[in-house]
């Protein structure tokens, strides 16, 4: 059975800059991946924002997803991505080669220190 997707944003401070957090849980397909896009999206205002991707609590991912977060990483003068090591969505990253294209963390306080 499908786990539904939810995605909640929130800022915190880091340091001298703030941080805007958008935390995916669940699923993240084709078929929820507008969710995840409208948050990225809204985000977008090119002055600079830091984001940081939090898929710690994601149980799935799929290529048209992968490319959305490559894509969105475009998007934002600094990004990171926080997925736990021994997760089955880390192992699906490493396979499509996005550990050597995206700032992926493991921990979301190693996350916002590269962010500061």
């Amino acid at each position: 059975m499908a786990v539904a997707l939810q995605v909640e944003s929130s800022m915190i401070a880091n340091g001298d800059s703030d941080v805007h957090v958008v935390v995916a849980e669940g699923e993240l397909d084709i078929a929820t991946l507008g969710a995840l896009q409208g948050k990225l999206d809204a985000l977008v205002d090119g002055t600079g924002r830091r984001v940081l991707v939090d898929l710690g609590a994601l149980e799935f991912i799929d290529s048209p997803a992968i490319a959305a977060l490559y894509h969105a990483s475009a998007s934002f003068a600094h990004v990171a991505v926080v997925v736990p090591a021994d997760s089955q969505v880390a192992r699906t990253l490493e396979i499509c080669g996005m550990h050597e294209m995206l700032p992926i963390f493991h921990d979301r306080g190693e996350a916002l220190r590269a962010l500061a």
